[in-house]
């Protein structure tokens, strides 16, 4: 009866090693690196410190590391926050005075093709009403 218990031991050892267990039947470390190492290559390079590890299986950090760490993350995030603010800043000054350009050259050219285009129009119109009154003559005339 003692070989059973063993045997369903070894089974339940084996089933939980499947899943990622250790035999004490706690989660293997090595998991969650592999996880974090897929992260870092889908998302630009950029290493996530966990606060119980150092990266590829060395010893575990200490707070004041881990706080080290995570400042210098910050910094780097910073300057390239500056950098693009600045950027974005250089985009918009040159936004602006190519808008500016545009309006100041632009606009009198449109407003002289709207001048041109209300004339066309009002020209049409007389034309058209001429045309207008000289059927209703010509038909006065065919009836008289």
């Amino acid at each position: 009866m003692d070989r059973v218990l063993d045997r369903g031991m070894d089974r339940g050892l084996d089933r939980g090693l499947d899943r990622g267990l250790d035999p004490m039947g706690r989660r293997d470390r090595s998991l969650d690196r592999s996880a974090m190492l897929e992260d870092d290559i889908y998302h630009g390079g950029r290493t996530r410190v966990s606060p119980s590890h150092t990266g590829l299986g060395g010893p575990p950090m200490g707070r004041d590391n881990y706080l080290m760490e995570l400042q210098l993350h910050n910094t780097d995030l910073n300057k390239e926050l500056s950098n693009l603010k600045k950027e974005l800043e250089l985009t918009n000054q040159k936004l602006g005075s190519s808008m500016h350009s545009i309006k100041t050259f632009w606009s009198p050219e449109l407003k002289k093709e709207r001048a041109l285009r209300k004339e066309e129009s009002a020209k049409y119109s007389l034309i058209n009403d001429q045309l207008k009154l000289l059927n209703s003559e010509n038909q006065v005339r065919k009836v008289f």
